[in-house]
């Protein structure tokens, strides 16, 4: 259970990749990014601290009642076959799909989508173009 009452969430978009030459990792392989990273952060509301590398390093599950769930919208929702989207977290210096479930796209109608995805941890969070596993299940915008 994490050490505060209640949560106070911390958001931030990034155009540019701001994260990735962060990475002590040289070996990583980054797949083409294509959506803004965004970057969300749970504080404590008493203290103000970031509670996110914490949950991040236990990957501490248990202490969110559900999953974070965000909508990213991508440009361009036309990829070649053998190609998903996939939600990522920027975790222990580097992009990791483990911590989130791509749920599926929601086409806009005008070449656009959103990315439904759900995170079991906070931190940098992007959806990149990466070889394909599974199918997406086409989702109707409401």
């Amino acid at each position: 259970m994490l050490p505060s009452v209640g949560l106070c969430l911390g958001t931030a978009v990034l155009e540019n990749d701001l994260v990735s030459p962060t990475s002590e990792r040289f070996d990583a392989v980054l797949p083409e990014r294509i959506s803004k990273i965004h970057d969300i952060r749970l504080l404590n509301p008493l203290c103000g601290e970031d509670l996110t590398p914490r949950i991040q390093r236990n990957n501490d599950v248990s202490s969110l009642d559900d999953p974070i769930s965000l909508q990213l919208n991508i440009a361009n929702s036309s990829k070649d076959d053998g190609f998903t989207f996939t939600c990522m977290v920027f975790v222990e210096q580097q992009w990791d799909d483990s911590p989130c479930n791509t749920l599926g796209i929601t086409a806009l109608g005008d070449g656009t989508a959103f990315i439904n995805c759900e995170c079991s941890v906070p931190g940098f969070i992007a959806v990149f173009l990466t070889k394909d596993s599974k199918p997406l299940l086409q989702m109707v915008q409401a």
